[in-house]
């Protein structure tokens, strides 16, 4: 079965999230790389980006030591921001390698999560998003409930996307999922919020947050196994 990984012949291992770190980028240049990223053979990175282009929702490209990540989500609102999420499962191990970012349009903003699971096949099953063109804005973003998928193990990947600024509230993540990293941008208003779920079966991704600051917000959930 895809994403089943068992030790020694019994139970499958359960995936485990690992925080990789937060950045916020003003003014940034076409091309933008984050250096010192790290990650073990089998083990899946995950991306998500959160821009203010100011130009129109633009195509960005995203690579580690070359090796190009998968665009699994595009969302967010206007024609401005934009919501994107990417993953790459690793086929060797890279030690402080160089994530780099090459944007079609240089974009004005933008924040960046980073994050990994182990014990996963490396495969988007799904997803789904929602955004509020300006100027609504929203307290309890959600996606709705993206279609079941039965595959096991599995994550739900969730992102919140705002143009909050630092001291807004998180809020309480949808669907029982975890609150993890957060990043504000300093000098500018727009932020992102990160939420996960390792989930049991049957149980269908659902992703946004209740009582938040409200904002100009958008808000996407991804499913992988």
């Amino acid at each position: 079965m895809i994403g089943t990984i068992t030790a020694g012949g019994g139970n499958p291992i359960a995936p485990a999230y690992t925080a990789l770190g937060t950045f916020q980028v003003l003014g940034a240049a076409i091309s933008f790389t984050i250096p010192n990223v790290s990650i073990a053979k089998n083990e899946t990175l995950l991306v998500a980006l959160y821009s203010n282009f100011g130009v129109g929702d633009i195509t960005v490209t995203i690579d580690l030591n070359g090796n190009v990540l998968q665009e699994d989500q595009d969302g967010g609102y206007g024609i401005t921001n934009a919501l994107e999420m990417f993953h790459w499962k690793a086929t060797s191990a890279i030690v402080n390698g160089t994530l780099t970012f090459t944007f079609g349009v240089g974009p004005l903003n933008f924040c960046v999560i980073l994050a990994k699971f182990t014990a996963l096949a490396g495969v988007w099953l799904n997803g789904a998003n929602t955004g509020e063109p300006p100027p609504t804005t929203d307290a309890n973003p959600d996606t709705g409930l993206v279609a079941l998928m039965p595959t096991m193990p599995q994550i739900h990947w969730g992102l919140v996307g705002t143009n909050g600024v630092t001291g807004d509230t998180f809020g309480t993540p949808r669907n029982a999922m975890v609150a993890s990293q957060s990043v504000y941008g300093v000098g500018f208003s727009l932020g992102l919020k990160e939420m996960y779920r390792v989930p049991k079966p049957a149980i269908q991704a659902r992703g946004g947050v209740t009582g938040q600051t409200a904002r100009q917000t958008a808000a996407s959930v991804v499913v992988y196994a």
